[in-house]
């Protein structure tokens, strides 16, 4: 049997829950938030869903939602990793 976990948070949208983490990790004011994340949802095609709960949401969705910021701290993650790499050949 395979369970699935979203990590989403049940009460926040999920326009919310992509806005989150951008404020709290990344000081970002609410309203950059939002704009950020509503820029994400629609790469992943999910832009008229952004006020939709989690509970509304189908399985496929619901796997897409976090998603983009995934893709977001991947990016950084490697980015960072590649610049540390090329300073310690030096």
């Amino acid at each position: 049997m395979v369970f699935q976990d979203f990590q989403l948070f049940p009460h926040l949208t999920a326009l919310g829950n992509v806005a989150e983490a951008p404020q709290l990790v990344l000081g970002l004011n609410r309203e950059q938030a939002i704009e950020r994340g509503r820029r994400l949802l629609k790469r992943v095609g999910l832009a008229e869903h952004e006020d939709a709960w989690p509970q509304q949401l189908s399985g496929g969705q619901k796997q897409r939602v976090p998603s983009p910021a995934r893709w977001r701290w991947s990016r950084a993650a490697c980015c960072a990793t590649r610049s540390r790499r090329r300073s310690t050949r030096n």
